[in-house]
């Protein structure tokens, strides 16, 4: 049986994901992916660390640990993590202060329009890995594959993949959070 704040952390999780997966129009007058919130400024590397670092400093603020922000090796986004008490807190009263800290953040307008201008690849390191998952469940890799969506599309059995996949990332990147999101 998984834990209450844990269930309540990966629901979070889960929900930032979804959030972060909106993709408004984000294209310029000439097709491109555009990098601008909808304040119309570019959003950077270094603006999207800045907003998740600000959503994390302020949950830790009302005394929740947070981990973060760690990029991914899966996709190079930002992965954070805030552990919701374990002291039987209202979940309401939790969820009420994350949607507070994320409108003061802005990540929920930032991250989408980060995601879409900055297509995630694997790192360097977990490619070798990739391959080595999908022969494991007897599939040649091609060789010009460097998104986990290119490999986990060939994977006969998908959660086979991304469990190979997790315990190579974690093996390989030991400061990982518990809960991983990857986009693709």
């Amino acid at each position: 049986m998984v834990p209450l704040a844990r269930r309540v952390a990966t629901v979070l999780l889960i929900a930032l994901a979804v959030a972060g997966c909106g993709s408004p129009d984000t294209t310029s007058g000439r097709g491109q992916p555009s990098a601008a919130d909808p304040a119309g400024t570019e959003v950077t590397e270094e603006t999207y660390r800045a907003a998740a670092q600000s959503l994390l400093r302020c949950m830790s603020a009302y005394g929740y640990r947070v981990v973060g922000p760690v990029v991914s090796p899966f996709d190079q986004r930002l992965l954070r993590d805030v552990l919701p008490p374990t002291d039987g807190q209202d979940p309401a009263v939790f969820n009420s202060r994350l949607d507070r800290c994320d409108a003061a953040s802005r990540l929920a307008t930032i991250e989408p329009s980060y995601l879409t201008a900055h297509p995630g690849r694997l790192d360097p390191q977990l490619l070798p890995e990739a391959r080595r998952c999908l022969r494991k469940q007897g599939i040649e890799p091609q060789e010009n594959g460097r998104t986990y969506g290119d490999f986990v599309r060939r994977a006969p059995a998908s959660q086979e993949f991304g469990k190979c996949m997790t315990e190579a990332a974690r093996a390989l990147f030991p400061d990982l959070p518990a809960s991983i999101t990857i986009f693709y």
